[in-house]
């Protein structure tokens, strides 16, 4: 983990701190980094600025993707359970393309029911990421398929109304995801709790017409304005 700072000069008290950090903050996360630069702005007169003082802060973050597990959405190892079974994962495969696969017969022709197959051929032979078939041994492991990083900035500032030495009036804003950029992260993009999804999963199963849509289940982590005011006495 590194530290910089960087001093201000006499018009502009600013400080500037990077940090990156090679440790996850979840398994399936790989790295973190993250910039925050702090200031203090002078405000008009030499006499104003000992009584109204403006401050900023942003912040920067920058995390590369979680990484999911995909399913086949059938019982592939036939064990008779409902949960559904891993991908299989060809190395050779483009990115982010998933497949279907169709049975053939020993006589090697499309069979026509289960009982007679004898092997799979993905429909498509560029796809890095295929189904499972009944009876087909999945080679896909835990967290083997890449989401959306995070891409953050998070501005937030403040005006100091001072009176007398000992009152003073705080009115501030935080805009979080400032930019608005779309995130479609399997996290938040400023906190690390445990976001669940339950209510589908067909983003992840390589020959779903939804799969890799994150944008189709996940929030956005739309832009955020926090609005606040502080009294000291």
């Amino acid at each position: 983990m590194f530290f910089f700072f960087i001093a201000g000069s006499s018009t502009l008290d600013s400080l500037v701190l990077f940090i990156v950090s090679p440790t996850t903050l979840s398994p399936a996360s790989k790295h973190n980094s993250a910039g925050r630069c702090d200031a203090r702005l002078p405000f008009g007169s030499s006499f104003l600025s000992k009584q109204v003082a403006c401050f900023g802060r942003s912040t920067y973050t920058y995390e590369s993707p979680e990484y999911a597990t995909l399913q086949s959405g059938l019982d592939s190892n036939l064990n008779g359970d409902s949960a559904g079974d891993r991908a299989i994962v060809n190395p050779a495969g483009a990115a982010n393309v998933g497949s279907g696969v169709t049975g053939y017969n020993a006589q090697r022709q499309v069979a026509t029911s289960s009982g007679t197959i004898v092997a799979y051929v993905a429909n498509n032979s560029n796809a890095r990421y295929i189904v499972a078939g009944s009876g087909a041994l999945a080679n896909g492991g835990r967290n083997t398929f890449p989401l959306h990083p995070i891409d953050n900035i998070d501005i937030t500032v403040k005006k100091r109304f001072t009176f007398r030495e000992r009152y003073s009036f705080d009115i501030g804003a935080q805009f979080y995801n400032i930019l608005n950029h779309p995130q479609f992260t399997g996290g938040y993009t400023n906190d690390v709790r445990i976001k669940s999804f339950i209510n589908a999963r067909n983003d992840l199963v390589p020959n779903d017409p939804l799969f890799g849509r994150f944008g189709q289940f996940y929030t956005s982590n739309s832009r955020v304005v926090q609005v606040s005011a502080h009294i000291v006495f």
